[in-house]
């Protein structure tokens, strides 16, 4: 499997790195074609993401920037940039739990 293509487990969690968790193994968030390499669980996330969030994905995640030049490009704070990783993590979180239930179903 490429470097850059992300796998979903049910369970885990992201950590400090912006990379998904299970067990000992943990997977990158960047996939080149679909940023959440699970194109159900991106259809299902994308409308609740804000534009900010969905600039956060195409920046961070897909175009590989840092958090420093995504807030000078978008002449916000870094602070603010992080904020928008947050509620796209806090979403994901959600949205693979959800998609891990009705696996089960």
């Amino acid at each position: 499997m490429s470097k850059d293509k992300k796998i979903f487990e049910e369970k885990g969690k992201f950590d400090v790195r912006n990379h998904y968790v299970k067990s000992e193994t943990s997977y990158s968030m960047k996939v080149a074609e679909n940023p959440l390499g699970d194109p159900y669980l991106w259809n299902q996330l994308k409308p609740q993401l804000t534009e900010n969030q969905r600039k956060w994905l195409q920046y961070y995640v897909i175009e590989n920037m840092s958090v420093n030049e995504i807030a000078g490009q978008e002449n916000v704070s870094t602070d603010a940039v992080k904020s928008w990783g947050r509620g796209v993590r806090k979403k994901l979180k959600i949205a693979v739990e959800q998609r891990g239930l009705e696996r089960l179903s």
